[in-house]
């Protein structure tokens, strides 16, 4: 993102002390607080849904979230004269959540807990493609993509290392996402998904340390682009893995995250079970899958490689850290 995307800011009732460069965006100080200015590939219905769900947060008392502000015309999205699409932001001065203070991903569980107890709203026809799919239908793709990608590997006659440890391990990770499938099957999972959509209960869809500002202020939670019609678990789950992926699934950090979450919103029944089960796929391994193959197979980049070895390396406590839950 460039300077020149400033321009658009004329299109925004609203003045402009200063701006500054941020991580592929500009911070921007006005007459209306600070704003944040990024280039956008969404559309103006998925700005309007999210808006709707995020002012219902605020009348709840949720405050410092980055609602999208309107332009002059009433809408959200401007371009300039490239036809380069923006979006603004309400922003909220902070740090990141630091994964190495453990006080601080508490922080960020407690927070994430607060906004599953107000995440919910009444279900509409033409929100209806804001849902997710159940967690058997996603499980079930995939684990036809890591067939497809085994399949692609051992057809190639030179392999390269990455593809070596990929065949050398397949077994054991496909048969966790195997069983992982079966269980998603189960009537309590099934049920938990069906009620989480007929009550309209949501989920911020992308929830991770990156998303979570720190500050005297208060916590603020940003980046609601991805959020949806689901089952919570699914927000708890991606963020436990993020953690527990970058602290060697270390019980400590597993049983803080576990405890500061029920203690501002306890899970139910069917609902650790659900959490058990998507903690219990190898997502990693998945991921690293879909990435190769949808990548250069010529050439796979070294931190691929490593990451594939850290990702055996941490199977071992892993499985150690998932028997707690059962």
């Amino acid at each position: 993102m460039n300077e020149k995307g400033l321009i658009v800011l004329e299109q925004y009732e609203l003045d402009v002390r200063s701006a500054r460069r941020g991580r592929g965006s500009f911070l921007v100080d006005t007459d209306q607080g600070l704003k944040l200015l990024t280039e956008y590939a969404g559309t103006e219905g998925r700005l309007e849904f999210q808006d709707r769900v995020m002012r219902e947060l605020r009348e709840k008392g949720l405050e410092r979230l980055d609602f999208p502000v309107r332009n002059k015309e009433g809408g959200f999205l401007v371009k300039d004269r490239e036809e380069t699409t923006y979006l603004l932001r309400e922003w909220h001065e902070g740090r990141e959540c630091d994964v190495r203070e453990l006080s601080e991903v508490e922080e960020a569980v407690r927070a994430l807990a607060f906004l599953h107890r107000n995440f919910q709203t009444t279900p509409e026809k033409e929100t209806e493609k804001f849902r997710e799919e159940s967690l058997e239908t996603e499980l079930r793709r995939k684990n036809a993509e890591l067939r497809r990608v085994r399949k692609f590997i051992r057809s190639r006659r030179r392999k390269t290392e990455f593809e070596q440890e990929f065949l050398n391990h397949f077994e054991r990770f496909y048969e966790e996402a195997e069983k992982a499938l079966e269980e998603a099957g189960s009537g309590k999972i099934r049920a938990l998904f069906e009620r989480s959509l007929t009550e309209g209960i949501l989920c911020h869809g992308d929830y991770n340390q990156h998303h979570v500002l720190l500050s005297r202020e208060g916590t603020a939670l940003t980046d609601f682009g991805h959020c949806h019609f689901g089952v919570r678990t699914g927000d708890l789950a991606r963020f436990f893995r993020k953690i527990l992926e970058k602290q060697n699934w270390d019980k400590v950090y597993g049983n803080a995250m576990l405890r500061e979450y029920g203690r501002v919103r306890p899970l139910s029944e069917e609902e650790r079970e659900d959490f058990r089960v998507r903690l219990s796929y190898p997502e990693k391994f998945w991921k690293l899958a879909d990435h190769y193959y949808g990548s250069r197979k010529s050439w796979i980049p070294e931190k691929n490689v490593e990451k594939l070895k850290s990702l055996i390396r941490q199977q071992d406590q892993r499985v150690s850290f998932l028997k707690i839950l059962e």
